[in-house]
C-alpha cells in the first residue's frame, strides 16, 4: 500500500497535470508573494457580504460564514453571522489587515470557498452564491473523457479526466456517493483520485470501494456546472498486451484516448480510431454518445516504449517527438491562468501595503 507524503503527492501532480508542471515557476512566484503580501498594519478594510442560495435565489439567514487569511496559515480570522436578509458585515470600529483572504461556509454539509481581497476604501458587496442539494443524478453526465495511455516497459501508465457536468440548479450530494467507476477486476491496485476544488486546484479523494469487484467511489459534492474528476493508475504490461474495461454509471458525450506508443496494436467495441495526434504523434481514439455503464473499452498489444527517469516521472513522449504529453484538457489551462491571476493579486497587495507604508513613514 502506498502511504501519502508531500513527495508521492508533487509527483502525481507532475504526472496527472503535466501542463501545470510547466507553471512551477509561476508556483515558485506565488509561493514568494505570499511572504510579500503579509500586510504591515491593520487598516480599517470594510467587508460586506450576502449569501444567496442560487437555487431559489432566496437570502440565506443566521448563516455562518468564516474570513480564513492565507498568509496566516489558513487561519479563520474572523466569523460572520448573516442577518434577515442573508447579509454580513464587519462592525464599526474593527479592523482587518489589508491582504488575500477566502470566504468560507458550510451550506447544507457543502463547502464553500470565495477568494477575497482586502484593501482600504474598497466596499464592493461580496455575493456568495450557494444552493440546494439533492441525492439524484438525474442532472449530470459526462460532458467529456480524455484518455491517456502509456506502455513503458512492463506496466502502463493510465489517467483518466472526466468532465463531470451537472445541468441542474441543485448540488448532487449522495451518502451513495456521487462519483463512481469500475476498473477491470484484474487492476488490483486502488486508483488515485482527484477532483477540482476552490481555484480548480486538485483535491486529493479516498476512493472507498463499493463492494462490487473493481469498483471505487467518491463523496466530493458535484455543484452545479464543471467538475473534473482525475482518474490515475497502474496497470501490468508484462505480457505486452492490456485491456482497458473501465465504466461509469453515467452519460457520457464524447471519450478521446490518446496511446503511446502509438505503434501499438489496437482493438476496440466502442471507439473507433481518429488518426495520430497532429501535436503528439499518439495514436487516437474516440467516441460519441455512450450510455451509463457502457464500457471504456480498449485493447492494447504489441512492444512498450522504454523506461527512462524523464518518462517514468514526467509522462514524457517515447514516441521520438520529446516534450511532456498533455491530457488535453481545458481546466489543466484554467488553472495555469488562475496561478497567474492571483499572483497578479497578490502583487498588487504587496505593492498597496509598501506604498501605504511608505506614506505613513513620510507622515513621521
Amino acid at each position: 500500500m502506498r502511504y501519502f507524503s508531500t513527495r508521492n503527492f508533487i509527483q502525481d501532480f507532475e504526472m496527472k497535470y503535466p501542463s501545470c508542471r510547466k507553471a512551477r515557476n509561476w508556483l515558485g512566484l506565488f509561493g514568494v508573494l505570499c511572504i510579500l503580501a503579509v500586510p504591515l498594519g491593520a487598516q480599517q478594510a470594510e467587508i460586506r457580504g450576502r449569501v444567496v442560495e442560487k437555487s431559489s435565489n432566496r437570502s440565506v439567514p443566521g448563516q455562518r460564514v468564516d474570513l480564513v487569511s492565507i498568509h496566516e496559515g489558513m487561519r479563520t480570522v474572523h466569523t460572520f453571522v448573516t442577518d434577515g436578509e442573508g447579509r454580513f458585515s464587519i462592525a464599526e470600529g474593527e479592523t482587518l489587515a489589508d491582504g488575500v483572504y477566502l470566504l468560507n461556509l458550510f451550506y447544507k454539509r457543502v463547502r464553500y470557498d470565495v477568494p477575497l481581497t482586502l484593501s482600504s476604501g474598497r466596499a464592493e458587496e461580496t455575493v456568495i452564491e450557494v444552493y440546494d442539494t439533492t441525492e439524484s443524478p438525474d442532472a449530470v453526465r459526462v460532458r467529456q473523457v480524455q484518455i491517456l495511455l502509456q506502455a513503458r516497459g512492463q506496466k502502463i501508465q493510465v489517467q483518466e479526466a472526466y468532465e463531470m457536468e451537472n445541468r441542474g440548479n441543485r448540488v448532487f450530494s449522495a451518502p451513495t456517493g456521487t462519483f463512481s467507476i469500475r476498473l477491470d477486476p484484474a487492476t488490483s491496485l486502488v486508483p488515485t483520485i482527484t477532483a477540482t476544488g476552490v481555484m480548480n486546484l486538485p483535491i486529493p479523494q479516498d476512493p472507498e470501494p463499493t463492494g462490487e469487484a473493481g469498483e471505487f467511489r467518491i463523496f466530493y459534492p458535484l455543484k452545479p456546472g464543471i467538475t473534473v474528476v482525475h482518474v490515475s493508475y497502474e496497470g501490468d504490461y508484462a505480457s505486452a498486451r492490456y485491456a482497458l474495461r473501465d465504466r461509469v454509471p453515467f452519460e457520457i458525450d464524447r471519450v478521446e484516448a490518446r496511446i503511446s506508443p502509438s505503434d501499438l496494436r489496437v482493438t476496440s467495441p466502442i471507439l473507433t480510431s481518429a488518426g495520430p495526434d497532429a501535436s503528439t504523434g499518439m495514436a487516437r481514439w474516440v467516441a460519441t454518445g455512450l450510455k451509463p455503464d457502457s464500457p471504456l473499452e480498449l485493447h492494447l498489444e504489441g512492444e512498450a516504449g522504454p523506461v527512462s527517469e524523464t518518462s517514468a516521472g514526467s509522462g514524457e513522449s517515447g514516441d521520438g517527438g520529446g516534450g511532456v504529453i498533455d491530457v488535453p484538457n481545458a481546466v489543466d489551462q484554467r488553472k495555469v491562468t488562475l496561478v497567474v491571476l492571483m499572483s497578479l493579486l497578490l502583487i498588487g497587495s504587496a505593492a498597496f501595503s509598501l506604498l501605504r507604508a511608505g506614506r505613513d513613514v513620510s507622515r513621521k
